[in-house]
């Protein structure tokens, strides 16, 4: 079933390369910065900038019909190449959300009209936008707390698209109690910027989606629409807040841990069990000794009011050896967006935790069976008789072999026909083949 599995995909990948004419639409009345073109940029064509510009065609609508190959895009609109772009927060109906980027998605049956949506929309421009406001500007004062800055410094400065970002350029003086003013004359009615220390020896650095920010090819600095005079109010450095909250001193929050698991469902290896993972570090952090009746123990000093994630390992080889961990998968105490890892309690004081290893069950008894061991023998074949390139061997990589190379080459079974069967312990893998290597490989 698997040799067949593998063999469908190679022809699925192969047969799917017929190229369709693509219409792509966009709405830009409602967009008020000036800008010379709009572009669209994606990853048929590299995230170039500009190589791919729209067609004005009146009433504020941009339009370009581009021949793809590709079965399905990522994609996005952009203003004179990257100087702007649409931003997407994520989820909706026309995004898709991979590595950290939301762009807009679209899967290509064919020639295809999307039809015109809205600059930043899934949707069209329901109504004319409001006028754009008259040019502005004034003189700002900036102000900000910086007493619970923990590092050294001499000078707080501001920094923004309206000073290219300069570095020493707009130092603020020392007002007392740890805050820094300045007052500049200001022509944008908005700008971009944020409080550094010494220049750009150290600086805010913002998640993005805080109140005062906003996110802009990437970067993420505050944002200040400037309407006249205005005196923004002293915030704290690093935060879109008035009030800065004294941090507690290093170490307040840190307390011992005792670590216990009861082995009793499970046969121990010769390294032993550990503790590791997650806010312990490899997998072999945390080393537990047998204090009898199958219980193993061990401590650590973690912060306790981080929360975070942590996992028992059996008998490791090394600190990357991620394939004796527990497995958890499903069961309530794991943490599904970290690896299936234990999701650690908070505490306030020295804490000690008691499990059964592959179990949630608190008290140690082991009542509940571990599931079964994951993994077996894997068998990989693919048909290379439609590929049209040069080569020596085919490999296979994965996650399961740290994607490294000409570990596991497969066997010539002969009709282009290559085959491997290899043990594997995890209980799902990421893989694909490749050439000499990684001479060549699949691209999905």
């Amino acid at each position: 079933m698997k040799k067949f599995y593998a063999l469908l995909l190679a022809f699925l990948t192969w047969g799917v390369s017929a190229q369709s004419n693509v219409t792509l639409s966009v709405d830009m009345s409602g967009y008020t910065a000036p800008f010379t073109t709009v572009h669209v940029n994606g990853d048929y064509n590299g995230w170039c900038g500009t190589c791919n510009p729209l067609t004005d065609m009146g009433s504020g609508i941009w339009e370009v019909t581009l021949p793809l190959t590709a079965d399905s895009i990522d994609y996005k609109f952009t203003v004179d190449g990257w100087t702007d772009q649409e931003n997407f927060s994520g989820g909706e109906s026309c995004t898709k959300t991979k590595g950290g980027y939301t762009n807009r998605y679209l899967r290509i049956l064919g020639d295809t009209a999307v039809g015109t949506v809205c600059f930043n929309s899934c949707t069209t421009c329901a109504t004319a936008p409001p006028p754009p406001p008259p040019a502005s500007g004034g003189n700002v004062t900036f102000s900000v707390d910086m007493s619970n800055y923990t590092g050294s410094f001499t000078t707080v400065n501001v920094n923004g698209d309206f000073n290219g970002w300069c570095g020493a350029c707009n130092p603020l003086t020392d007002m007392g109690s740890g805050i820094w003013e300045v007052t500049l004359p200001l022509t944008s009615d908005s700008i971009d910027y944020k409080f550094t220390v010494d220049g750009w020896t150290d600086q805010e650095n913002f998640s993005g989606g805080e109140s005062c920010t906003k996110t802009k090819g990437g970067y993420t600095n505050r944002y200040l629409r400037i309407l006249g005079d205005t005196a923004i109010g002293t915030v704290c450095f690093n935060s879109c807040s008035s009030t800065c909250t004294a941090p507690p001193p290093p170490g307040a929050n840190d307390h011992t841990v005792t670590f216990r698991v009861n082995t009793a469902n499970i046969t121990v290896g010769p390294n032993g069990i550990y503790a590791g993972g997650g806010v312990l570090g490899g997998s072999n952090a945390v080393a537990l000794s047998d204090i009898g009746g199958g219980i193993w123990e061990g401590t650590a000093t973690v912060n306790g009011v981080n929360g975070g994630n942590f996992v028992f390992f059996n008998s490791p080889s090394g600190s990357a050896d991620w394939g004796t961990k527990e497995d958890l998968t499903g069961l309530s105490c794991a943490d599904p967006a970290n690896w299936n890892d234990r999701i650690m309690p908070t505490f306030t004081q020295d804490t000690t935790l008691l499990f059964c290893f592959g179990s949630c069950e608190t008290d140690g008894t082991c009542s509940t069976p571990p599931p079964p061991p994951a993994g077996g023998n894997v068998t990989f074949s693919v048909d290379m008789s439609n590929y049209t390139g040069s080569f020596t061997t085919v490999n296979v990589n994965g996650d399961f072999n740290g994607w490294c190379g000409a570990c596991n080459p497969l066997t010539d079974m002969g009709s282009g026909i290559w085959e491997v069967t290899l043990p594997l312990t995890a209980d799902s893998i990421d893989y694909k083949f490749t050439v000499d290597g990684w001479t060549d490989q699949e691209n999905f």
